[in-house]
């Protein structure tokens, strides 16, 4: 079991129908792939059923209506953020069973807990307490609906650290109204690059293809505002407030303006193709 394909696992883990739920009827071609729902929006675990991730793009970027439109896609964030901790993941297992009359949100949330009470032959402690961020204070839930995000779909997880590192008891959210619908919590560890990283889910980066010495962009941490050089300081103009011209494919670039040709940017400093990260 590798991060990989508990991540596609769980996004195609079926996350069942509930009554306060817009998902409607799923409809499917002959060889199974999803064309859409009848009389609703449809479920993520429906949508993902055959959908080959690792092969879809990390982020899409498209210039709409006057409005940058950038996402994240879950399976690649999630993947460069979080490790598998099958360990952990089979203790939880084992303290869900033993706590079957308990919803998944309660569980996560006394998870580490129970955590600090087991200990060796010896009766020492095998991981001792748990915190939040940096191991100060206590363990805390998130669900990142509850704030500005730029993931394709939505997360809840109950993050604690202590000695042995940085984890998170992560859900998924597979239906369609996001009341319900959410994952068996799976167990990551995700302070690889930086324990921070998984509360990151509003930042991106927009940028142009010039060469590399010129490369302009420019980075948002609210998923609204996108700033040149991470800075806004003077002389350094925000993204959504360039004027936006959209052209045909024949049409010349103009500098100075943010061009759009059939939902593609072009960077309003050198011209070249905008990209996301």
């Amino acid at each position: 079991m590798t991060t990989s394909s508990i991540l596609q696992d769980m996004l195609r883990e079926n996350t069942g129908v509930a009554m306060c739920d817009s998902g409607g009827e799923p409809r499917y071609d002959d060889n199974g792939n999803y064309l859409g729902s009848h009389y609703g929006y449809g479920r993520n675990y429906e949508m993902n059923g055959s959908v080959d991730f690792e092969n879809t793009y990390p982020v899409t970027l498209t210039f709409r209506h006057g409005n940058i439109e950038f996402t994240h896609n879950i399976y690649h964030w999630l993947k460069d953020r979080c490790d598998y901790s099958e360990i952990l993941d089979s203790l939880f297992s084992t303290f869900a069973e033993e706590n079957h009359d308990k919803g998944w949100l309660e569980l996560m949330e006394e998870f580490p807990e129970y955590l600090g009470t087991l200990t060796d032959d010896e009766g020492n402690p095998l991981y001792g307490e748990f915190g939040g961020i940096y191991g100060e204070g206590k363990p805390f839930s998130v669900n990142s609906y509850n704030e500005e995000s730029l993931l394709s779909q939505v997360v809840q997880f109950e993050y604690f650290s202590g000695n042995y590192g940085e984890f998170v008891a992560l859900q998924i959210h597979g239906g369609a109204d996001v009341r319900g619908g959410y994952t068996k919590p799976r167990i990551f560890s995700v302070g690889n690059r930086s324990e921070l990283d998984i509360f990151d889910y509003a930042r991106g980066e927009i940028f142009c293809a010039s060469h590399p010495d010129e490369r302009h962009y420019w980075s948002t941490d609210d998923g609204y505002h996108w700033y040149r050089d991470a800075t806004c300081g003077a002389g350094y103009i925000q993204l959504e407030t360039y004027e936006v011209r959209n052209l045909e494919e024949d049409d010349a670039w103009e500098p100075g303006v943010l061009c759009v040709i059939d939902g593609v940017g072009y960077c309003p400093i050198c011209g070249a193709k905008l990209a996301g990260r």
